[in-house]
């Protein structure tokens, strides 16, 4: 479906992104009645604070980034905008519009979350490899609303985000396989071609991690948010220093940057010897 029917499948994924952005929030709301201070009123200490933060700060970043959808979004706004010189701020501001969507829905959702949970169901949730939909469809099975639809919205959140990451990824996936030909092996790969070993490749990658039920938090932490740490932060700045073409991105606030993708680059791994450390 996602090979032969890219157009219909993005207008799916906008109608299904304005749903779950509606859902959402109205799980959020629904979640009100249940919430619970008393974990608030408890304040740890100095050094299990810190490791706290430590480790949750690579997921927390994760849950903020829609950067794999940018490519695709640039490629189709330049074919739609060219020549006009809006494209540029077409983009700008669809981002700056997402960026505060998504700061003001998934943090209230998280908080709803946070406030209507009692801190061993997370750590149940931990252990068992289930999102927080699924978590609450379990506490709150037979009691209306979320009886069954909790899991429902969980994987339709999921589909979303996996269509939206894999544009991306087969996009970049494509140009390595045609680069490796041309150098390795002295010879140009078919567009249609290369398509078909990423999607081989990509379906055998994910049935492995699927049945062996691999940790998402411990994935996304130790393995997806160093990553983005490299590519997303460190590296465009490397680059903007580096390339005297890239003179006009040279900002006071690229250091900043740097330096919060160096502590996303080492911050799980940080958390968990702080962890180590305090629990012997």
């Amino acid at each position: 479906m996602i090979k032969f029917c890219k157009t219909i499948l993005l207008k799916i994924m906008s109608l299904l992104s304005i749903l779950l952005i509606i859902l959402l929030f109205g799980i959020s709301v629904y979640l009100i009645p249940q919430w619970n201070l008393n974990a608030f009123l408890f304040f740890p200490k100095t050094s299990v604070l810190i490791s706290n933060i430590l480790l949750i700060l690579p997921l927390l970043v994760m849950s903020f980034v829609f950067f794999p959808a940018m490519s695709t979004m640039i490629i189709t706004y330049r074919k739609s905008y060219d020549g006009d010189g809006t494209a540029l701020q077409k983009l700008n501001r669809i981002v700056f519009n997402s960026t505060w969507v998504l700061l003001l829905f998934v943090l209230f959702f998280v908080f709803s979350c946070v406030l209507s949970i009692q801190p061993e169901d997370f750590q149940f949730a931990l252990e068992e490899n289930i999102n927080c939909l699924t978590l609450i469809t379990i506490k709150l099975k037979g009691t209306g609303l979320l009886a069954n639809p909790g899991t429902l919205i969980g994987l339709a959140a999921l589909i979303t985000s996996f269509i939206g990451v894999f544009f991306a990824v087969r996009e970049s996936a494509n140009h390595i396989v045609s680069t490796i030909s041309r150098s390795v092996f002295k010879k140009k790969i078919k567009k249609d071609q290369a398509d078909n070993y990423i999607l081989i490749s990509l379906l055998l990658f994910l049935w492995l991690i699927t049945i062996t039920n691999m940790s998402v938090v411990s994935m996304f932490s130790a393995l997806v948010a160093p990553l983005v740490a490299v590519f997303l932060y460190i590296l465009p700045i490397v680059i903007f220093y580096t390339k005297p073409g890239f003179k006009v991105y040279r900002k006071p606030i690229n250091l900043m940057i740097f330096c919060i993708g160096v502590l996303l680059l080492f911050s799980y791994g940080l958390g968990k010897f702080l962890e180590v450390v305090l629990n012997n």
